[in-house]
């Protein structure tokens, strides 16, 4: 029983990494020449072989970029997968810039379903605050900091009370607005010949801070 106990308090950490759209919301925004499906399938492949290398279990909600598959069982494959952390990667739309964090604060309810439970909504917050430290410290020279906040300031969210994916979840979950695709800087940012590059070693810093390998 000991070794047991032992084995999996030593077991790597599992972290679903959920590269946005296409869902039942669409194929998602896009730049003059980057699409927000491209962006967050290149990035979310980059990360997956960064955290393997640190020892992390990778789980990704989709196989290949185009794969269609509903926020709900995007939350519904990092639930089965116990994951400590679910990860999703999302481009922003609109005027603004730089990379922002998500997470769910409250209850919130889609069609007759309501969550996540609230020990959800603590660790979402507790592990999102550290990653977006890290991530936008990795970022700094190249994107704004466009802040740590709430589902209930994304547009979704806000109707909601949380995002979808959020209210399905039953593991902590952060949701990150990579850029603002349809910035022309942030933008040409993420299609320079590190963009992707940089983009994965923020998100990889960021999981290291919000969710250590224990050695």
């Amino acid at each position: 029983m000991i070794a047991i106990l032992l084995g999996a308090m030593l077991a790597p950490p599992v972290i679903c990494i959920d590269p946005g759209h296409p869902s039942e919301n669409g194929v998602g925004t896009r730049g003059r020449f980057l699409t927000e499906l491209e962006v967050c399938w290149q990035v979310a492949v980059k990360l997956k072989g960064k955290l393997q290398a640190d020892g992390y279990t990778v789980v990704m909600t989709k196989s290949s970029m185009g794969e269609k598959v509903t926020n709900k069982r995007r939350a519904e494959i990092a639930n089965k997968a116990g994951a400590a952390l679910m990860l999703r990667l999302h481009c922003d739309a609109g005027t603004g810039r730089g990379f922002a964090s998500y997470y769910p604060d409250r209850v919130g309810k889609v069609g007759k379903v309501s969550g996540p439970p609230k020990f959800v909504l603590e660790s979402s917050k507790q592990l999102a605050a550290p990653l977006h430290r890290a991530a936008v410290d990795v970022l700094k020279e190249h994107l704004p900091n466009a802040g740590l906040k709430t589902d209930r300031q994304t547009m979704i969210g806000g109707k909601q009370g949380a995002l979808t994916g959020s209210i399905y979840a039953r593991v902590p979950t952060v949701l990150v607005e990579m850029c603002v695709l349809q910035n022309s800087k942030d933008e040409a940012f993420m299609r320079s010949k590190q963009g992707y590059e940089i983009m994965a070693e923020a998100l990889r810093a960021g999981v290291r801070a919000a969710v250590p390998v224990k050695r």
